[in-house]
């Protein structure tokens, strides 16, 4: 009997061993994918900064053409 109670609690230590392996595997596939995401936002907060500045720009060109600073 202690036997067949060790076997089964060694056959279930090691399904669990595997189990956490796969998770393991998951999570470094769910962090790339974030880090993808982080340099689109990148990529779209430089096309605001442009934006900005091109709008700075216009501003300071229109306070140019009317003389004031």
């Amino acid at each position: 009997m202690l036997q067949d109670a060790q076997q089964c609690c060694q056959k279930k230590k090691k399904k669990k061993k595997k189990k956490k392996k796969k998770k393991k595997k998951k999570k470094k596939k769910k962090k790339k994918k974030k880090k993808k995401k982080k340099k689109k936002k990148k990529k779209k907060k430089k096309k605001k900064k442009l934006a900005s500045l091109a709008r700075w720009y216009e501003k300071k060109e229109a306070r140019d053409w009317l003389g004031i600073r």
